[in-house]
């Protein structure tokens, strides 16, 4: 964990020997990006995090690799839980948003060359913001906890934007729905010629009955009522 005199760091140590590292705010954001890729093998992933990482990548492969999670996390420990945790943020997806909330700040992240550590201390206490709330309403999506009101909040920002999807799972949705439409139309369709058949059947009855009755009570001589 970085202590108060510490300076953010510009290398790391690995087998005693110091390894300069790339430490660039930008640069950590592609590699986080790159890492959380779901079609990619842990040997892939670790190919990344040391190229990006490291402007010379160690020999000592399971150190470096810890070393360089340590740093992408701030210096801070990795806790173990047992409960999963709550990602209420995507940098890709969040991109202008989280543009918009560091300029509260006065910060244009367009004009500024940031330490990663640096960035990370701006990012943990952002202002209020389109982008924090947001990111509220992500938490309590997750735990189930949103109020009547926040719904109704997700609804106008959307759910896609809520749930974090991807282009990807978003145009899968849309093919869905429009599948799912085309089935409604056609179910409607079915059910209006159904419908149809069952009136002209009904009417049909309906007629033939009066004309039993009008022939019974000619029958009989009697008027009918």
């Amino acid at each position: 964990m970085r202590g108060w005199r510490d300076k953010a760091p510009d290398s790391l140590t690995v087998d005693g020997k110091d390894y300069k590292i790339n430490t660039g705010f930008r640069g950590c954001i592609l590699t986080f990006q790159a890492l959380q890729a779901g079609d990619l093998t842990d040997w892939e992933r670790t190919e990344i995090l040391l190229e990006n990482i490291y402007c010379e990548p160690p020999d000592n492969i399971p150190e470096a690799v810890e070393r360089a999670i340590w740093f992408l996390s701030g210096g801070k420990p990795q806790e173990k839980s047992d409960k999963p945790q709550i990602i209420n943020y995507d940098f890709e997806q969040d991109a202008d948003l989280i543009y918009s909330a560091f300029l509260k700040k006065n910060v244009d992240l367009d004009s500024v060359d940031m330490h990663w550590w640096t960035f990370l201390s701006h990012f943990a206490e952002l202002p209020e913001s389109a982008f924090t709330y947001i990111a509220y309403l992500r938490t309590q999506y997750k735990r189930g906890k949103l109020t009547k009101e926040e719904r109704k909040d997700c609804d106008r920002i959307g759910w896609d934007v809520i749930k974090m999807l991807t282009e990807e799972q978003r145009a899968e949705n849309e093919r869905i729905w429009a599948a799912l439409k085309d089935e409604d139309s056609a179910f409607e369709k079915e059910f209006e010629e159904r419908y149809k058949v069952a009136v002209e059947r009904r009417d049909r009855e309906k007629a033939e009955t009066e004309k039993q009755q009008k022939e019974f009570f000619e029958k009989l001589g009697k008027p009918q009522e």
